[in-house]
């Protein structure tokens, strides 16, 4: 009965041992994942950013945010990492729809200063 213990006990440290790998892996993955998000961000690509960022969220599983110990400490400096990464994204979204909020009102500007111009012309 001893032997299947001690059986038992390897098996669990070595698929304790795969899975903390594994959740390496992705974490290592997913933060590659973020930074060419934000490099396509950087470059307007934004069907790109939105393309990486849900193949991302299919990898950051809740599973991969359980640990201890020094995988904890891992998973706490990645989330950190990807909290960066996601605000600069969300600045430059947010500077890309200003943006575009401004050529909005100055196409709406140019609008109706060609109405008024049609009016006064009588055209």
């Amino acid at each position: 009965m001893n032997t299947v213990f001690v059986q038992d006990q390897q098996e669990t440290e070595v698929a304790h041992v795969t899975s903390g790998e594994s959740r390496r892996k992705k974490l290592a993955y997913a933060l590659y994942l973020s930074d060419q998000m934000l490099n396509a961000a950087r470059e307007g690509d934004w069907i790109k950013v939105e393309f990486l960022d849900d193949e991302r969220r299919q990898l950051l599983t809740d599973d991969i945010f359980e640990a201890e110990g020094a995988s904890g400490r891992l998973v706490a400096d990645a989330i950190s990492a990807l909290i960066t990464v996601n605000q600069e994204i969300s600045f430059l979204a947010e500077q890309v729809q200003h943006s575009i909020q401004q050529q909005h009102k100055q196409q709406r500007s140019l609008r109706q200063a060609s109405h008024s111009y049609a009016t006064v012309a009588g055209i």
